[in-house]
């Protein structure tokens, strides 16, 4: 899974949006998957905004050493909007 993913642009835009698949375990005996990681935006090196990136995939076990199953999740989109000029 990545982890510190960073992605550099230019852009006049105001509202960026970014499709992704995440993939999370989720033990058996838990009624939700783990949480996924989160999106920073920084403009201008600036905090922008932060969201909770969507759940896709979730490998589902029974437990540590069990066998592991793929529940295939669907792409989520998170959206910035509001963003300054420039």
């Amino acid at each position: 899974m990545p982890s510190g993913v960073r992605l550099v642009f230019r852009t006049d835009a105001s509202e960026l949006e970014f499709d992704l698949l995440t993939s999370t375990g989720q033990l058996d005996s838990d009624p939700c998957p783990r949480p996924t990681g989160m999106l920073e935006l920084l403009v201008d090196g600036a905090h922008a905004g932060r969201r909770q990136a969507p759940v896709g995939n979730v490998v589902r076990m029974a437990g540590p050493g069990a066998a592991q199953r793929m529940i295939p999740g669907k792409p989520g989109t998170v959206r910035f909007a509001g963003l300054p000029t420039g």
